[in-house]
């Protein structure tokens, strides 16, 4: 008879097991079971004298067990949070406030356009556009002052991301200003039904050193 993964193996062991014999688990529950048999386990051999294995050695062992079935419980959560945020977003408002006074404003218009993708391959990418740019007619006749305005009303990067609770880093190795290559950006990252709202922490403006937080506001695409 074909026995379930999750089913104990002969050797009375929670699991299946890989090529190399050791013990593959497949949910958080089977982690759990296996921690609660190893605690039981030990605790008969503890009441029983400890007559067949020497007393450490089965201390030693038990505590192996549960810093191992810690870590991987603390895994499998961290996968189940990214797995709500693999895939591709739609921005749907970007906003930015002042500290001092709660003025909003919406930093590239009513309507921008934009998206950003996070996959499991731990690498993400961004590009964001103003609601209104200027289309040159010919790319071969466009002015410095069509390639200064494209340029402003843009925002575009790329690199690898940690989540981590309550805050998201993006780790850049690409962007289209330069200045922010090689820089870690953090945000702060709060999930709404299907939507994402990522937003900064209070910091001067560029353009006049004013103190502000920036809210994007995503919604995930089918």
């Amino acid at each position: 008879m074909r026995r379930n993964q999750a089913d104990p193996d002969a050797s009375g062991r929670l699991g299946s097991r890989d090529l190399e014999g050791k013990p593959r688990f497949t949910s958080r529950d089977q982690l759990e079971q296996l921690l609660i048999r190893g605690t039981v386990t030990a605790t008969g051999l503890f009441s029983g004298g400890g007559t067949r294995f020497d007393r450490t050695f089965i201390m030693k062992r038990l505590l192996e067990t549960l810093v191992g079935t810690l870590v991987l419980l603390t895994s499998i959560h961290a996968g189940a949070g990214n797995e709500e945020l693999y895939g591709t977003w739609r921005l749907v408002t970007f906003t930015q406030t002042i500290v001092a006074t709660g003025e909003t404003t919406d930093v590239f218009g009513k309507a921008p356009r934009g998206f950003i993708n996070y996959g499991r391959d731990g690498r993400m990418m961004v590009l964001i556009v103003k609601d209104e740019r200027p289309k040159p007619a010919d790319l071969a006749k466009m002015t410095d002052q069509d390639r200064a305005e494209l340029f402003r009303t843009m925002v575009a990067y790329g690199g690898t991301y940690t989540l981590n609770g309550k805050t998201i880093t993006h780790h850049v190795d690409i962007s289209w200003n330069q200045i922010w290559t090689g820089t870690d950006q953090l945000r702060n990252i709060k999930f709404d039904g299907r939507q994402v709202i990522l937003s900064t922490n209070p910091q001067p403006r560029s353009q006049d050193g004013k103190v502000v937080t920036s809210i994007l506001t995503w919604e995930k695409l089918d």
